[in-house]
């Protein structure tokens, strides 16, 4: 943690993070805020800040404080990440494009910038430069279900149904009770459908 933090801002920092790990979100919030009032550059409590205030889904307060993270520390890939995802989220496109592509430039082995710029191309129908990014999220951590659901998305819509139906059927078995698995089981029956049987040989 910075030294240069002072010790009552310090304090509202350990009471934020303590509340939030007790599901406190509101009060949690609370204190981080006091942090930062204290002292606008602690860097630490506007990250814990903006991830609370993501996970309640408030993308524009998530925004106004990562952006103010970035000012603090220019080099952090997660706040830049974080700062895309959130301008993701409010439609802010070119923005968050911006954001992502300035993390990756810092960390090309940044799998969750990877991941967010793909959904961006994705968002606004730009399959072809989704793909390589939703590829190398997988190739960075195979193991993360959405990005076998998105890789699914981006083969099917490029009109290899088989491919996809290989990404769909591995995104179930990662995430079997994941919240997109419904519709995901329900389109792998489809595909299945579609595609020639395989004749033993």
């Amino acid at each position: 943690m910075d030294a240069r933090v002072p010790d009552d801002a310090r304090k509202e920092f350990e009471r934020g993070s303590a509340a939030l790990a007790k599901g406190k979100t509101e009060e949690g919030v609370g204190h981080l805020r006091r942090a930062v009032e204290i002292y606008p550059d602690f860097f630490q409590a506007q990250l814990l800040l903006a991830s609370a205030h993501m996970k309640a889904r408030r993308w524009e307060d998530a925004e106004a404080v990562l952006a103010r993270a970035v000012e603090t520390d220019p080099h952090s890939v997660a706040a830049l990440v974080s700062l895309g995802e959130a301008r993701r989220r409010l439609k802010k496109y070119a923005e968050a494009e911006e954001s992502l592509a300035a993390a990756l430039k810092l960390d090309d082995a940044s799998w969750q910038g990877h991941l967010a710029l793909g959904r961006v191309y994705l968002d606004t129908d730009q399959v072809k430069k989704a793909a390589p990014h939703i590829g190398r999220t997988l190739q960075l951590k195979p193991d993360l279900a959405e990005a076998h659901l998105l890789g699914g998305n981006i083969l099917l819509k490029v009109g290899e149904p088989a491919r996809a139906l290989s990404e769909y059927e591995e995104y179930l078995r990662l995430a079997p009770a994941g919240e997109y698995a419904s519709p995901t089981r329900e389109l792998v029956e489809k595909i299945r459908k579609t595609l020639p049987e395989k004749k033993d040989k």
